[in-house]
């Protein structure tokens, strides 16, 4: 009797490990923990048909903190659509993480694609990510039982390049971060933010080598020699309908 209890009690504690190495949050259930909500929205793209879509999978979602800890939130992919057209917010993963200071978001990029139209059965424009692991050293703060948004503003047609008679995308990417910010589900894939603080914005693009650096957009080829570089430091103007995106036209033609 005392051997099969023995077995007994042993087998539920290995169960509730498994359920909390499972589960979506921190490792430790009694951890003080924050909500992190991670959405995408396209940049506009002027003078691209307002029917073409961009697609891409976002895989790999890892948060890295100032202490070197790096936790793994997401571990399959996600497949977004991008309507250039759209301030819709595509919620990538949603998760509570321990409470403290925050670096950096990795993440993996798959497949990019341009379709005429979402909902099209022609075959879909095929295009070369020149790299698929993605590095931002974005710094935020998770506060206990708080909601911090980070918001990145992908842009798709402008990033795209055409080398050797194939198109490229070389991503650039716009970030903020929101804390104690309000997310309201709009449908089952999108969120309408509102409020919060904004505590850091910053754009990420990347090169040729396919290394994201900070504050920069690649030229038009690898041998053209002059870095598109600029800045957004003003971390007070949002990403919203009423206070835009840094949005610059596609020059690529497709």
């Amino acid at each position: 009797m005392v051997r099969l209890l023995s077995i007994t009690l042993v087998a539920l504690f290995i169960a509730l490990l498994v359920v909390f190495a499972l589960r979506d949050g921190p490792a430790n259930p009694w951890e003080p923990s924050g909500r992190v909500v991670l959405v995408a929205r396209a940049v506009p793209s002027p003078g691209v048909d307002e029917s073409r879509t961009f697609g891409i999978g976002v895989d790999n979602v890892h948060l890295t903190s100032v202490n070197g800890d790096d936790e793994q939130v997401s571990i399959r992919v996600r497949r977004i659509l991008l309507s250039h057209d759209s301030t819709a917010h595509t919620v990538l993963l949603e998760t509570r993480v321990p409470v403290g200071a925050y670096n950096g978001i990795n993440m993996t990029l798959r497949s990019p694609e341009i379709r005429d139209h979402p909902e099209s059965e022609q075959t879909a424009a095929a295009v070369v990510l020149q790299n698929e692991a993605i590095s931002l050293n974005v710094p935020y703060n998770v506060r206990e039982e708080e909601t911090t948004v980070i918001i990145l503003g992908i842009e798709t047609f402008q990033a795209l390049h055409v080398q050797n008679n194939a198109l490229v995308y070389l991503p650039v990417i716009q970030t903020e971060t929101r804390s104690d910010a309000t997310v309201l589900r709009t449908t089952d894939d999108t969120v309408k933010i509102e409020g919060g603080v904004i505590t850091a914005s910053a754009t990420y693009g990347m090169d040729w080598t396919g290394v994201m650096r900070l504050n920069y957009r690649a030229p038009s080829s690898p041998d053209t020699g002059t870095d598109a570089e600029r800045e957004r430091s003003d971390a007070s103007s949002p990403f919203s309908a009423d206070s835009p995106l840094d949005v610059r036209e596609a020059t690529t033609t497709l």
